[in-house]
């Protein structure tokens, strides 16, 4: 899950806009919603957090980078595929990307999404906030 959704400007932290986790613009940990109640004493925030982007590159504008500190490098990955960003992005009138809707279509088995559900009911008071909120008494 993005934590920071913005492309410029600044902010003393970031939270997750799923389970509600907050993390200082170093990327530590610094806040989780009933946290002492959720893990019992059994772990801490220093243990969680963000991961970092290892080699990032910006390729003509476009930013690339993995959580696999061992990947190889970018020229590397993209390949022949070169050829065929640069026709996309080196353009006489140059290149303007769109904003709007994003969807994502996965391969998953149907357990994933019902498991997440089921049992993973830490992220309610932040994705689902609205539907907490309809439904209190």
């Amino acid at each position: 899950m993005k934590v920071c959704r913005a492309d410029e400007g600044n902010a003393p932290n970031f939270t997750c806009s799923y389970h509600g986790w907050t993390y200082d613009s170093s990327g530590v940990l610094v806040s989780v919603p009933s946290f002492d109640k959720s893990f019992d004493g059994k772990t801490s925030m220093q243990e969680w957090p963000l991961r970092p982007i290892s080699n990032p590159e910006n390729y003509k504008g476009l930013i690339f980078g993995s959580f696999d500190p061992k990947i190889m490098s970018f020229q590397e990955c993209l390949g022949d595929m070169a050829l065929y960003l640069d026709l996309l992005v080196e353009r006489d009138n140059g290149t303007e990307a769109f904003g709007g809707v994003q969807k994502w279509r996965i391969q998953s088995n149907w357990r994933t999404p019902a498991e997440n559900v089921a049992t993973d009911d830490m992220h309610l008071a932040s994705a689902h906030i609205s539907a907490v909120i309809a439904c209190r008494p």
